[in-house]
């Protein structure tokens, strides 16, 4: 039977609770959490520099450690997905992606994290459509990512978590390329590189997919979930990615079913998941709300948790 335990990333908190002391007491007093996914869109590993850095980071560690809380992984964030990053075009701002995500791995170790996870690449539409230019970035996702994980083996570090996409041009996208990749990217790779799962991320419906199973999230769970130790979870209705929280309003609108996904992770053979609530709000909506669907979603999760 699968160990399933819950967690939440703490990009809620970007711009409203940067201060440590805060987002950290809100999980582990206000949610009773003590598993933490750690935005990055709290601390950009290069925008971040020294002497700032290490005393942020100190701060983030004495805060989780005081109350209690893990920094399980880190996450590359909302701000950086703007970003082509391991993908661009152009072979210099490639390189800068690289060192971005270089930085983000020494930055994961500051913070005390076991590991890093995201995703750090994403194809112009224009190299998309070229079948030789695809297939150049893709290997060279695949070179790069293996390169991080031996920084972050250096580093001391457990894993890396490379996210499943819903649209082509950021992979993978669909389950025969997240198996394919997964494959290639562990060939030889010091530390695991896990597939990071989205109960959003199964929609994909401008575009075309191998199978219809492709837009099911039970069945990328059933398929992949013994290969992703962090699961993304928020209400959603299987035609976007919402990241709504598991309030009444949303529970009738969305996809997302507690006894199914546990059933899923359970047939999937999975060992150890930490579903991590993942649920965003617009930057004008009052904290209280922020508050009270955060705490409704913990609660309603815990009716099926042990």
């Amino acid at each position: 039977m699968s160990v399933v335990r819950l967690g939440i990333d703490n990009c809620f908190a970007v711009k409203r609770w940067p201060q440590a002391e805060v987002w950290v007491r809100i999980i582990a007093e206000q949610l009773g959490l003590d598993l933490v996914q750690f935005s990055f869109d709290h601390l950009d590993p290069l925008l971040t520099s020294e002497p700032a850095r290490s005393r942020i980071c100190a701060s983030v560690r004495k805060e989780v450690q005081r109350q209690g809380v893990e920094i399980f992984a880190t996450i590359t964030g909302s701000a950086i997905y703007c970003f082509n990053l391991l993908s661009h075009p152009d072979p210099a701002l490639r390189h800068d992606g690289l060192r971005w995500c270089e930085e983000a791995v020494l930055l994961t170790t500051k913070l005390g994290a076991r590991g890093i996870s995201g995703h750090f690449d994403e194809f112009s539409a224009t190299d998309i459509d070229d079948p030789a230019r695809r297939q150049f970035l893709v290997e060279n996702v695949v070179e790069s990512l293996k390169h991080l994980a031996r920084l972050a083996a250096a580093e001391g570090q457990e894993f890396l978590i490379w996210e499943q996409m819903y649209f082509p041009r950021s992979i993978p996208y669909t389950m025969r390329q997240a198996q394919e990749l997964y494959e290639k990217v562990n060939d030889a790779a010091p530390i695991p590189i896990w597939l990071g799962l989205d109960v959003g991320h199964a929609c994909c419906h401008a575009y075309p997919v191998d199978s219809e199973q492709d837009r099911d999230v039970y069945a990328w769970l059933r398929r992949f979930a013994s290969v992703s130790p962090v699961i993304h979870i928020h209400q959603t209705d299987g035609v976007v990615s919402r990241h709504w929280p598991f309030t009444e309003q949303y529970n009738v609108r969305g996809i997302i079913e507690p006894e199914r996904v546990l059933q899923a992770i359970d047939e999937a053979g999975a060992s150890d998941v930490i579903l991590m609530l993942e649920i965003f709000h617009g930057y004008g909506t009052h904290e209280q709300q922020v508050l009270d669907d955060l705490k409704a979603s913990v609660e309603y999760w815990r009716r099926y948790l042990p």
